[in-house]
């Protein structure tokens, strides 16, 4: 059955029979999808290969394998599916090192956002889910020598951004976004100077000019550093999450921008004389 709401297929099913170059077909395909829908194709590259490569060898006598790309929403799934008649699970841990089956779909189910897999009839077909908005990009962890418990200093402009406006213009930034139902990532709170930041994917900066003095968003990309605040600061604190970096969703800076005009729009009208 398909989903009533949000859904779209968004290319042809492509039939594979079991050959030596099904999975650089399945490659290719996951790559046409991806410019499709204008996502970052290496996460989905690889997943959609490991699918692949699992589904021949424990379904390539059974018909070979068909691969879907659907759009639900703002997520894509990436399907393979097959004629294999056999109950499969997704790993829950990573599996030992002498395990003969399961690590393909638990090296998948850390790259994707979500993996699952659905029987029907006389086989069964596993879901590879990816973001499609916010804009992907990835938060930098620290390394196993780091106290995860120590603010650290990051470098912007390789796997995120931060776009910084005063303090009373972010917060309504923040209203406008919720309003909006917008996905927002990671929220800086730097008390000590009343400034608040976005942080984004990746963006040439200055691609948010400043229209005047009451806006005038700083964008800080290549070349500039970040203190992060370590997770669950105090309120008191000088320096915190407003709110915390617990997933990879980084804020759209399209949206962002929207938000930026129309909060400092809404903030002018309310400070000129006359005007509730």
């Amino acid at each position: 059955m398909k989903p009533t709401t949000g859904w779209r297929e968004l290319t042809p099913p492509l039939r594979l029979a079991a050959h030596p170059d099904t999975v650089a077909k399945a490659r290719r395909f996951a790559v046409g999808v991806c410019t499709e829908v204008g996502l970052d194709p290496h996460e989905p590259v690889l997943v959609l290969a490991e699918l692949a490569t699992n589904a021949l060898t424990h379904a390539g006598a059974y018909g070979g394998l068909e691969l879907r790309a659907v759009r639900l929403g703002n997520m894509l799934s990436l399907e393979c599916w097959d004629e294999y008649p056999c109950h499969v699970t997704i790993p829950e841990r990573e599996p030992d090192l002498s395990a003969e089956s399961g690590r393909g779909l638990w090296i998948a189910r850390q790259l994707a956002a979500g993996l699952a897999v659905t029987h029907h009839g006389s086989g069964k077909a596993v879901c590879a889910m990816f973001d499609l908005i916010p804009a992907y990009g990835r938060l930098p962890q620290p390394s196993p020598t780091q106290n995860p418990y120590a603010p650290r200093l990051v470098a912007a402009g390789e796997t995120f951004d931060v776009v910084e406006v005063d303090e009373l213009l972010g917060r309504a930034v923040l209203a406008v976004l919720r309003t909006r139902n917008v996905p927002i990532g990671p929220v800086l709170h730097d008390r000590r100077h009343r400034k608040i930041g976005f942080l984004i994917p990746p963006t040439p900066v200055n691609d948010i000019p400043p229209r005047d003095r009451r806006t005038s968003p700083r964008h800080h990309g290549q070349g500039a550093w970040i203190t992060f605040p370590p997770p669950g600061q105090p309120n008191g604190g000088p320096l915190t999450w407003l709110i915390e970096p617990t997933t990879h969703h980084l804020t759209d800076l399209r949206r962002l921008r929207t938000a930026i005009t129309e909060a400092a729009h809404t903030l002018t009208s309310r400070a000129r004389p006359g005007v509730e």
